[in-house]
This record gives structure tokens, sequence and C-alpha cells, in this order.
């Protein structure tokens, strides 16, 4: 699924609280949208867009806010 969504750098104090102390992420990504069919241990390309390679961070946690959808993703390293 193509998706356009804000990619912040992460680990701030806003962020610990949001995901109740999870450390193990690398960023957070911020939707409007909150149907999206994402869960934990989902997959995405951020880093590099090039589907046709191995993706390059995992979700870790969903946080549902009344008018936001966070994502913290963490970096992981696959092989082809």
């Amino acid at each position: 699924v193509l998706l356009r969504i804000n990619v912040s750098p992460a680990v701030g104090e806003y962020q610990l609280r949001q995901f109740g102390g999870l450390a193990d992420y690398d960023r957070v990504l911020i939707t409007d949208e909150h149907d999206l069919p994402i869960a934990e241990d989902s997959v995405f390309w951020i880093d590099n867009l090039d589907t046709s390679q191995p993706h390059d961070y995992v979700v870790k946690r969903l946080s549902k806010g009344l008018n936001s959808l966070s994502i913290a993703v963490s970096k992981v390293s696959t092989s082809v």
C-alpha cells in the first residue's frame, strides 16, 4: 500500500510517554488516517522506497489518539 505519512526522527521525551516508555524504536510515523491496514509487526520501506528490496522498518507499537495515529517503527537489517 502506497502511503504518504509524516516520518519523524524519534526519541524525545514526548515520544517516550506516548508509547508508554517503549525505547526500542527509531522513528515515529504520524497520520490522521485511523483506518489504515497497519498492525504491530507490519513492515515499511522508509529509507529505501524500492519495494523489490527487503523492508527496512517494522512496526513496534501503535498509539491512537482522537485526531491522529502514531506508529513507532524500528530499523531492521534484512537480506535478499
